[in-house]
């Protein structure tokens, strides 16, 4: 509900028939990882494609390269493009 359908990381729809385990499946991302001390509170809570997800691992957002945004969006659209979404 929090992201409206749209993946916090590429910007792309996602879709909730998607089935686990498919890179385009939603996925609820910690917006500051687990790992560096985030918390599962509402207000760190983005949704996520699973490709978006791994691709952003453990890092925060300011430590991700610039551009990253573009390489997500080009292979969430791949991704899609290849199959009936």
């Amino acid at each position: 509900e929090k992201c409206l359908g749209t993946c916090r990381r590429c910007g792309q729809p996602m879709f909730p028939e998607i089935k686990p385990g498919d890179p385009l499946q939603f996925t609820v991302e910690h917006i500051v990882p687990k790992s560096r001390g985030g918390t599962n509170d509402i207000d760190n809570l983005d949704g996520a494609h699973q490709w978006c997800n791994n691709f952003k691992a453990d890092s925060l957002m300011e430590e991700l390269p610039k551009g990253y945004r573009q390489v997500l969006k080009w292979k969430i659209k791949h991704l899609t493009v290849h199959r009936k979404v």
